[in-house]
């Protein structure tokens, strides 16, 4: 089992300094930035403490085969592999 803290990693935020600007706007919930963020990141809702543990481990059941598929085996993802990757059941369902 694996235990964690916060969301993890936010692909292409611009570093650490992306981040932490990409945080506060979030904690804000107002302003330029968090517009940019909240229409970049797909969400007017995010929280970078949170850490879902059962999401977590389906992930690591599901991710590392659609990874060895597409640079091992030279496959393309199908649809439901990159909404594993996306998240896109959780934007579903909220």
């Amino acid at each position: 089992m694996l235990e964690g803290e916060c969301f993890g990693i936010v692909e292409d935020v611009g570093g650490i300094a992306g981040l932490t600007e990409f945080v506060k706007a979030f904690k804000k919930k107002q302003g330029a930035s968090y517009k940019h963020y909240s229409e970049w990141f797909e969400s007017g809702d995010f929280d970078i403490t949170a850490f879902d543990l059962d999401d977590m481990n389906f992930r690591l059941k599901k991710i590392p085969r659609i990874y060895k598929e597409i640079y091992e085996d030279d496959l393309e993802p199908t649809q439901r592999s990159i909404d594993l990757i996306e998240r896109a059941y959780i934007k579903k369902n909220t």
